[in-house]
């Protein structure tokens, strides 16, 4: 996808973290952890890794 050529760089690296989640930070306490668990039960994280990044652009924005 074109998203990983216009997007900075950090928008790429949540994209991966969400996506990967190698440590299982899935959680309801704190707000890295519930943000994990929304993305798992959303299915957010099962995304290709440029349409997690343009998903979260309006958010930040």
């Amino acid at each position: 996808m074109i998203a990983s050529f216009i997007l900075p760089d950090r928008f790429m690296f949540d994209a991966y973290t969400i996506g990967l989640d190698r440590y299982n930070e899935k959680g309801w306490l704190g707000s890295y952890p519930f943000s994990m668990m929304i993305y798992h039960i959303t299915g957010v994280g099962r995304l290709p890794f440029p349409m997690v990044a343009l998903i979260q652009l309006p958010i930040i924005f």
